[in-house]
């Protein structure tokens, strides 16, 4: 398979895998028709998380021991089970069965996915066009939710045909990895426990590698905790519920442009990087004290600039690895990312019980801001970095 002909088809299944018009309404859906409290709504996040954390690890040995497109394939299927069972129990537990399994679906999908692009670019002499073809992808991903977030926006509040179109879309996403180049193991010799002490061996005798895989791995956490309320932040200021997905599909097609451009920063410094991490914090915090318009155009802004951070480190952070069972290092990162996930969800809960909603997403734009000051640190003061792989 020509390097173009692979593009384009990677281009078209990460289009299709994120066709999803119940991803800006599946929050709302718990509520309204499951009956179920901010707070629950947040413990089924934590959850959701808990699952990815606990099988991220060894889902991205099993991509370096076996083939990384064959984890791919299982992803899409794992995300077609966990829709139907929304589909038939509404119930928290319904919904919290159906976590269960899009939890399994993204640790299948974390490492595996960018390792099996990196390694078949190389294999087409290729790497060198990584960050381009990897920041186009994710545009195209982008741009898919964005066509299907109107949708979303057309058929709120059908909760119902929302999860049976994503269902579809899924399975035309398992369909295309068929037709995907065939991948070998990586690293059949070792077990899953012995790949997992090996990534963090790799991780932590390598400044470059430590560096990236901890600021990879708080960026995720925070962007993944964050993403997970925006709809609830944009119905608070006075969004409606069919206006809500609209209002996304705008922001998605936003980033999508963002993201087929993102390649011209690749050459960014980690300090350049970290002060544009700092400059989203101010932007979010600021505007989030205003109701309605200004809170609204903050949170756009937020969004969009974090996601051209994430995907920007995101790429370094494969350019950095050298070792040949990659997406277990990129499975370690997110494997941290999602512990952060899960405190950041805590403090939520807690500011949110007792401050209330809008106090509660402040508190994520504080992360965001301390985490700009920790990578600005490590980015200028390598005597940091020693101390924090001690």
């Amino acid at each position: 398979m020509t390097l173009s002909r692979f593009t384009w088809l990677v281009y078209t299944w990460r289009f299709v895998s994120e066709f999803m018009p119940i991803y800006p309404l599946y929050a709302l859906m718990f509520m309204e028709v499951g009956g179920l409290s901010t707070t629950q709504v947040s413990i089924l996040f934590a959850f959701w998380f808990f699952v990815a954390l606990v099988s991220e690890i060894p889902t991205g040995t099993i991509a370096d021991r076996f083939s990384r497109k064959g984890v791919l394939i299982i992803s899409e299927i794992l995300k077609i089970v966990a829709f139907s069972v929304w589909l038939m129990f509404p119930t928290f537990w319904g919904y919290g069965a159906g976590f269960l399994l899009w939890g399994l679906s993204f640790a299948f999908f974390s490492g595996a996915a960018q390792a099996y692009l990196f390694d078949e670019l190389a294999k087409r002499n290729g790497k060198d066009l990584f960050t381009k073809i990897y920041t186009r992808a994710h545009s195209a991903a982008i741009f898919g939710i964005m066509v299907a977030y109107l949708l979303a926006s057309y058929l709120a509040p059908d909760y119902t045909l929302t999860i049976i179109i994503s269902m579809v879309a899924s399975s035309l996403a398992m369909v295309l990895l068929f037709f995907f180049p065939g991948d070998t193991s990586h690293a059949p010799e070792k077990t899953h426990w012995q790949l997992f002490k090996e990534s963090l061996r790799v991780i932590s005798q390598s400044s470059l590698l430590f560096k990236m895989v901890v600021i990879v791995a708080i960026t995720e956490g925070i962007l993944g905790t964050l993403e997970e309320y925006v709809p609830l932040y944009y119905s608070w200021n006075g969004i409606s519920t069919s206006g809500v997905p609209l209002l996304l599909a705008f922001g998605m097609l936003l980033t999508s442009i963002i993201a087929w451009h993102a390649y011209r920063f690749e050459h960014k410094t980690l300090l350049f990087l970290a002060l544009l991490t700092i400059l989203t914090s101010v932007i979010f915090l600021s505007t989030s004290f205003f109701l309605g318009t200004v809170a609204i155009v903050g949170m756009l802004v937020t969004m969009r600039l974090y996601r051209l951070i994430l995907v920007l480190y995101q790429a370094k952070l494969q350019h950095a690895i050298t070792e040949s069972f990659r997406a277990t290092i990129g499975s370690t990162a997110t494997f941290f990312a999602e512990i952060l996930g899960i405190l950041l969800l805590g403090v939520y809960i807690v500011v949110t019980t007792y401050l209330g909603d809008i106090p509660a997403v402040q508190s994520l734009a504080i992360a965001i801001l301390l985490s700009g000051i920790l990578f600005a640190v490590l980015s200028t003061k390598d005597h940091v970095v020693k101390l924090l792989r001690s």
